[in-house]
């Protein structure tokens, strides 16, 4: 039986797939510049939201005022140089 299904089905697939995939890679390659786009986007505000909660953890962890300064000054110098916000 799945012989036979695969003799029907199989050209009917092919020619399905022979059509779709030029569509499909073109407008995969139209939108390329707007998804990786978006990726880095995406991964820059993550990093930056968890390098704040880290740093958060670790002040979190230290007594006293004197590691805020330090690790603020850091993460300023930090931001700074890659050009992120400072929520």
């Amino acid at each position: 039986m799945a012989g036979f299904l695969d003799k029907i089905l199989g050209p009917i697939v092919t020619k399905a797939f022979d059509m779709l995939a030029p569509r499909i890679e073109k407008l995969l390659s139209d939108k390329m510049d707007d998804i990786l786009k978006a990726v880095v986007v995406t991964i820059t505000e993550t990093t930056a939201e968890l390098v704040t909660r880290t740093a958060d953890d670790i002040t979190d962890l230290i007594p006293g005022e004197v590691d805020d300064q330090i690790v603020t000054g850091i993460l300023n110098k930090v931001f700074d140089t890659l050009g992120w916000n400072r929520r």
